[in-house]
């Protein structure tokens, strides 16, 4: 995994292809042993259950959606709308606290309803606010930004609880533990490859240029790439948040 992660950072190099290619060769050999042991570190078979793999699935590509996102913005406001980074700071705390306040409501009403629903009602409404984002330039008022980042906290607020009960009911209770290291799992390595994904449009679109006035509309059209890329990863989600309704909730 940190073969693949740091080669996927730097695919635009030839090291970076080979240690990629690398990071995925060891991975599938460690699978394959895995599926050989008779108390293995990392039960793969769980991913024979369509809720457990659909939900993963789901999470992962819901971080390498989101998780960009805070940077972008980040360079919006301090380098295009001039913003010293106290205040551009301040901003950036919208989503998070709209996350903040609505995670332990979705995370009961997961209880109370099909909660793939509501994870993929919360990709959709995330998938809204990365459209918007797109949109970012110059000439961007800070309500059309504000707004958009409600959206993006409520979408997420609305996914991760939800998500993270199906892929916890959908083991058996002794092995609650493989399922936390799953979504611990998918959580950093979307993070990881979001931040990848990022850095990969600003190499291929920036290049070595330095993020001074005379480069900003590359900076711009970087990012609005990179929220693009990350519209189809949250479409991903959505349809992935579905897949594993109709599956038995626990396989032995």
């Amino acid at each position: 995994m940190v073969l693949f992660m740091y080669g996927f950072t730097i695919l635009n190099e030839p090291l970076g292809v080979i240690l990629t290619v690398l990071g995925i060769v060891t991975l599938i050999i460690f699978g394959l042993i895995e599926l050989k042991q008779k108390y293995p570190v990392f039960d793969i078979r769980f991913f024979k259950n369509r809720k457990f793999l659909s939900s993963n699935f789901a999470s992962l590509s819901a971080y390498l959606a989101t998780f960009a996102v805070t940077t972008i913005l980040n360079y919006h406001l301090q380098y295009i709308k001039g913003l010293d980074s106290q205040t551009a700071g301040i901003i950036l705390l919208v989503a998070p606290l709209c996350q903040v306040v609505l995670a332990p409501i979705a995370g009961r009403l997961s209880d109370r309803y099909v909660p793939q629903i509501l994870a993929a009602l919360g990709m959709g409404l995330g998938t809204v606010s990365l459209f918007l984002f797109s949109f970012l330039n110059e000439t961007t008022p800070f309500e059309f930004l504000v707004i958009s980042m409600i959206i993006y906290g409520v979408g997420f607020g609305l996914f991760s609880p939800p998500n993270t009960n199906v892929i916890m009911g959908s083991v058996p209770p002794k092995d609650t533990s493989v399922a936390s290291a799953s979504v611990a799992t998918m959580r950093t390595v979307g993070q990881a490859m979001s931040i990848g994904i990022l850095t990969l449009v600003f190499a291929f679109v920036m290049g070595n240029v330095p993020i001074i006035e005379k480069y900003y509309p590359l900076l711009i059209s970087s990012c609005q790439i990179t929220c693009l890329i990350c519209v189809v990863l949250c479409i991903a989600s959505v349809f992935a948040s579905f897949v594993g309704i109709k599956s038995d909730s626990v396989e032995s």
